[in-house]
């Protein structure tokens, strides 16, 4: 995320250069030099707020998307992780907030002349619908879940099965959750994913693979030493990728040994 110090440095940036343009065109057609200045200026002011503008409704809109799509996985997540019961009663909540002729049961909800199934497995498999549709197949069907299993993706797509209406994550998502801003309570916290230290960056940057890397762009750099002779630049950076290779193949500390002996033990001698 940019800083405020960032964002005002871009903001100068910009007005300074559609200054510098408005000028440059302004200085053709206009002889006095003041009369530049001023157009140039007003210019650079208008365009800048207009972009200005522009841009934070662009950032507010992306915000949102990101809100939305961390709300989302989040809310997903929490009905992978709730009993059967926990989801039947959640979605009653979710339903009943829109439709209050909606009912409970211990296996399904009723709306209307409807059932609906909540079955936030990991995916739906096989044995799940087939439960479901066998007992129930009189009826219309509304079966919620995160994803169907490959097995009954090929199924469903041979039989055409009027009845029934599979809503996947992000369809149960945002037609049915998010209208009703009813969302489950966070118990299972996902992990922030976290910088890397500077240790575990040592080991990337210097690991053994990368020695080939290092050699390559030397080279690179001394054939490039051989065409500007009278820089310095060049000859500088080619040696400490050289220098980089060597470290990166011979070091030990950043190249722990592999323990390839776990799953073949060396034999033993009697």
């Amino acid at each position: 995320m940019e800083t405020k110090l960032a964002k005002l440095s871009n903001k100068i940036f910009l007005y300074v250069v559609i200054f510098l343009i408005t000028f440059i065109w302004c200085n053709c057609y206009i002889s006095r030099f003041f009369i530049c200045v001023i157009l140039a200026n007003l210019t650079a002011i208008i365009l800048c707020v207009l972009v200005s503008k522009f841009s934070n409704k662009k950032e507010s809109q992306l915000n949102q998307k990101k809100a939305t799509q961390l709300q989302l996985t989040n809310t997903i997540t929490q009905l992978l992780f709730m009993e059967r019961s926990e989801q039947l009663n959640y979605f009653y909540n979710v339903i009943s907030f829109s439709f209050k002729q909606a009912k409970i049961n211990k296996q399904y909800i009723t709306l209307n002349n409807k059932l609906v199934f909540p079955v936030f497995n990991y995916e739906l498999e096989v044995s799940d619908f087939l439960n479901i549709f066998n007992k129930h197949r009189e009826k219309q069907l509304i079966i919620l879940t995160n994803k169907l299993s490959k097995n009954l993706e090929d199924i469903l797509s041979k039989f055409d099965l009027d009845n029934i209406k599979i809503l996947c994550a992000e369809d149960v998502f945002y037609k049915i959750i998010n209208p009703s801003q009813i969302f489950p309570i966070t118990k299972i916290k996902q992990k922030n994913p976290t910088k890397l230290k500077l240790k575990e960056l040592m080991f990337v940057a210097f690991n053994k693979t990368n020695s080939k890397k290092y050699f390559y762009g030397g080279i690179i750099l001394l054939f490039f030493s051989l065409i500007y002779k009278y820089t310095l630049y060049y000859q500088i950076m080619g040696t400490i990728m050289f220098l980089f290779s060597l470290f990166s193949r011979y070091n030990k500390k950043y190249n722990p040994n592999k323990n390839c002996d776990t799953f073949n033990p060396q034999n033993t001698t009697e």
